[in-house]
């Protein structure tokens, strides 16, 4: 509501308008960036996907947004030595690499269902972000397992696992998930946890 608001009183001054989708600290936030593309359709849009990663060399595979989520264009940071570039050097590719992209994808058709793409760019994002936590989960069960060792205890704790279990099937019900699925995806969590232990 506030990006809209802000928007509103800019387009009343006469400027101009036109979005660029950037991310969220060299993440995408396509929730949001859908949000804006479905209450102004009107407005522009471009990606930024430089700024989006922070890595050059992730730059050119996030550019197939652009036909997928039928997006208007790209804001693509390019530099004839990104080594020696004085700001933003690990995103920028050469101008090569962005003439050689241009030339086998200036003919990409278009996606079909742009609704169907945007829902299924958020669940990549989501599920970027559910490896990452499970990944640093596990981290700290190695520790765990580094703590118990020095204390002569048993990686396995029934008890525990029983109350997490316990705790999680409860939640899910709350929430329309099954028990079985709740067990089936806590068990798998949980016998990886002991096997790093």
């Amino acid at each position: 509501a506030l990006w809209l608001g802000n928007l509103m009183r800019i387009e009343a001054a006469g400027v101009p308008v036109m979005a660029v989708h950037r991310g969220c600290q060299h993440r995408p936030c396509w929730a949001m960036a859908h949000a804006v593309r479905t209450a102004r359709p009107d407005i522009p849009m471009l990606l930024d996907p430089s700024h989006l990663t922070g890595d050059a060399s992730r730059v050119l595979d996030l550019m197939t947004k652009i036909s997928e989520l039928a997006l208007d264009g790209a804001m693509v940071e390019v530099h004839c030595s990104p080594e020696s570039a004085l700001s933003d050097s690990q995103q920028q590719i050469r101008p090569e690499q962005f003439a050689q992209w241009l030339a086998s994808n200036d003919k990409r058709p278009m996606t079909n269902d742009q609704t169907l793409a945007w829902y299924r760019s958020e669940i990549d994002e989501l599920d970027d972000r559910l490896w990452d936590i499970l990944l640093q989960r596990l981290r700290v069960c190695e520790q765990i397992g580094e703590w118990k060792h020095a204390h002569n205890i048993q990686p396995l704790q029934p008890e525990r696992f029983r109350q997490i279990m316990n705790q999680r099937t409860s939640w899910g019900t709350e929430h329309d998930i099954s028990p079985e699925t709740v067990s089936a995806i806590l068990s798998a969590i949980h016998s990886e946890s002991l096997r790093r232990q």
